[in-house]
């Protein structure tokens, strides 16, 4: 329902239009009437309402004098007009101002319906309109957050030449030039749109949503200044994120680089610091200092008795687990990336994986983009090939021929409940 409010001065015919409009036939609901302008406004102010109809003669302050605040504080509020004046000058003035209608009086009950028919199907279309934008810009905005993730995964995962990947950053809207390079991991539970706010200010920080609550901050700057910036990048993100005491982040920032080719070895060392978040959860800066100490710990409760062989693989396993739960979305995530990330190599890894999950690498990734796509077929409308985008899988009909093999039948016939 649509909310409207009536402001004239003469009682009987406010009352007159009060009581004979069907105003919840005509979908609206009548939430206040004023005899003026002045009486109307706090009103106005306090319902908020999508339609108001008022008298252009009043005392105190009249139609127009009310039609001009409202406007300027509530731009979507349709405002119509209604007048004994038959005069062009009020007419033209409100029209200027940017009343929506202008009729005189008296006003016939039909005549007023049929107004607030056509201003209720205005409304919802300018609504619709606004939703429709709404959503466009938002999914462009994750389209071009995720464009950008691709992007610095290539570069990272070193698949891209150095000239393709200038040439990409150009498409992309991103300026790479600079003489040094770094690069910043947070994990951060609360005050993400804080962080976005504040990096975003700056030409010398580009803020890559790298995962649920994870960004990647890539810093350049020239020589002289690399040290300082990637300095204000951590005292800011302390700030932020020891803004709310009981907030849960981590923190990990990596030795520049003086090339762009060699952002790749930054981010592998970084990545690495970083990934001890899950062992030492405690350390909000992780640094080699802090892990060395952790280990350190380790070590005096071996002299107790303790399995740290066991100890150490479990920890590793835990590592493990959330980098492929941050990352089984990416279609390029292997069991190499995942054995890199645990200090591992790919043999033990596999080995280790197999024994504590009783299932291999593949199966297990399988298992949770099959799971996340059952949810995307049964919550969304979005296309298989796009969900199968979404999930990890570059070929639309290879994730159809997994789908099946896992569930028994197609992702059309899971959609529909065929199963």
């Amino acid at each position: 329902m649509l909310k409207i409010f009536l402001v004239e001065d003469e009682s009987i015919i406010r009352e007159g239009l009060r009581d004979s409009v069907s105003w919840e036939q005509c979908g609206y609901t009548f939430v206040g009437e004023a005899v003026d302008g002045e009486m109307a406004l706090p009103l106005i102010r306090k319902t908020r309402p999508d339609v108001i109809i008022t008298d252009i003669k009043m005392p105190f302050m009249d139609g127009l004098e009310l039609s001009q605040i409202v406007t300027a504080e509530l731009p979507s509020t349709k405002i119509v007009i209604i007048s004994g004046y038959d005069d062009f000058e009020y007419a033209r003035k409100a029209i200027e101002i940017g009343v929506t209608q202008y009729l005189l009086k008296p006003v016939a009950k039909a005549a007023m319906q049929k107004v607030l028919m056509e201003l209720k199907e205005k409304i919802e279309a300018e609504r619709e309109q606004s939703n429709y934008l709404k959503k466009f810009q938002s999914e462009y905005h994750e389209y071009e957050q995720l464009s950008r993730r691709r992007f610095f995964e290539k570069i990272f995962d070193r698949k891209l030449a150095l000239k393709d990947a200038y040439e990409e950053a150009g498409k992309l809207g991103i300026d790479l030039k600079a003489s040094c390079y770094n690069i910043a991991l947070v994990y951060c539970k609360d005050g993400e749109e804080e962080i976005i706010r504040y990096f975003a200010r700056f030409s010398e920080y580009i803020l890559i949503k790298w995962n649920i609550n994870v960004f990647c901050i890539l810093i350049m700057a020239e020589a002289d200044k690399i040290d300082s910036i990637s300095k204000r990048c951590e005292q800011n993100i302390i700030r932020i994120c020891e803004a709310d005491p009981g907030n849960e982040w981590n923190f990990s920032i990596g030795r520049y680089v003086e090339r762009l080719s060699l952002i790749a070895d930054c981010y592998d060392e970084v990545n690495r610091i970083f990934s001890y978040r899950f062992l030492i959860p405690d350390e909000h800066v992780i640094t080699e200092e802090s892990i060395h100490i952790a280990k350190d710990k380790v070590r005096d409760g071996r002299d107790e008795g303790d399995d740290l062989i066991g100890k150490q693989d479990k920890s590793v396993m835990k590592i493990a687990l959330q980098y492929i739960e941050d990352m089984y979305t990416n279609e390029d995530l292997s069991l190499n990336d995942v054995a890199g990330v645990c200090n591992m190599s790919p043999n033990y890894f596999s080995t280790l994986f197999g024994n504590e999950m009783k299932m291999t690498f593949v199966e297990y990734v399988t298992a949770k983009r099959i799971n996340k796509a059952k949810k995307l077929l049964r919550t969304t409308t979005l296309h298989t090939g796009e969900i199968a985008s979404q999930v990890g899988y570059k070929d639309q009909h290879y994730f159809s021929v997994v789908f099946k093999k896992s569930q028994g039948c197609t992702p059309r016939d899971y959609r529909n409940g065929n199963t």
